[in-house]
C-alpha cells in the first residue's frame, strides 16, 4: 500500500504533458458537476421559488448561474490540445498534416465512450433511482434518443431537426465542436 502511495504522488516530467492543463480541467469539471447536481435538484425540488428567489439575490448563486462557462474551459483545453498535436504532426511530417487522419482517430477514441453514456441514459438511466417525477424527467431522453441514436452517433444530430435536446444531445454539440 505505501508503494502505491508513492507511484501516485511521484512527479515525473514528460515532455508532452501540459501540466497547467490538469488544473484546469479539475476547475472545470467541478464547476460542471456541482452545476448539473444543482439543476437536476432544482428540476425535481418543489420549493422552486425560494430557490429562484436564491438565485437572484445571492452573490454566491453567480457560481450556478455561470456555470455555462465552465464547459468552455473543455473548449480552450481542446482546442490548445488540437493545435499542439498538429504542430507536433507538422514538424514530424515535414509540413505536411492530414485532417481527415486527425478527425478519424478523434472519431474512433471519443464514440465508444459517447455510446456507452448513450446507453446508460436510455438503457439504465430508470434503474438508478425512482420517484414519483422521475420517469417523467428519463422518459423524454429515452424517446428521443431512440429515434435519433444514429444521427448522434455520426455527429450529424445538430442537422437533423429534432424538437428538443436532452444532456446526451448536449454532449454531441460539445463533442462535435471538440472535433
Amino acid at each position: 500500500m505505501i508503494s502505491n502511495y508513492f507511484k501516485l504522488v511521484k512527479v515525473t516530467n514528460v515532455s508532452d504533458h501540459i501540466g497547467a492543463l490538469d488544473g484546469i480541467r479539475f476547475l472545470g469539471i467541478c464547476l460542471v458537476i456541482l452545476q448539473h447536481t444543482f439543476y437536476l435538484g432544482l428540476m425535481l425540488c418543489d420549493n422552486r421559488i425560494t430557490v429562484l428567489r436564491w438565485l437572484r439575490e445571492d452573490w454566491a448563486s453567480s457560481v450556478m448561474q455561470s456555470g455555462d462557462f465552465s464547459v468552455d474551459t473543455f473548449y480552450v483545453m481542446s482546442s490548445i490540445l488540437v493545435t499542439y498535436r498538429g504542430l507536433k504532426e507538422i514538424s514530424r511530417k515535414d509540413g505536411k498534416l492530414s485532417i481527415w487522419k486527425m478527425y478519424l482517430a478523434r472519431y474512433i477514441r471519443l464514440t465508444p465512450s459517447y455510446a456507452m453514456v448513450m446507453l446508460i441514459s436510455v438503457g439504465l438511466n430508470s434503474k438508478f433511482a425512482n420517484g414519483p417525477r422521475w420517469p417523467d424527467y428519463f422518459t423524454s431522453t429515452k424517446i428521443l434518443c431512440s429515434r435519433t441514436w444514429w444521427a448522434e452517433l455520426l455527429y450529424i444530430n445538430n442537422l437533423y431537426p429534432v424538437v428538443s435536446m436532452d444532456q446526451v444531445g448536449r454532449v454531441s454539440v460539445r463533442t462535435v465542436s471538440l472535433l
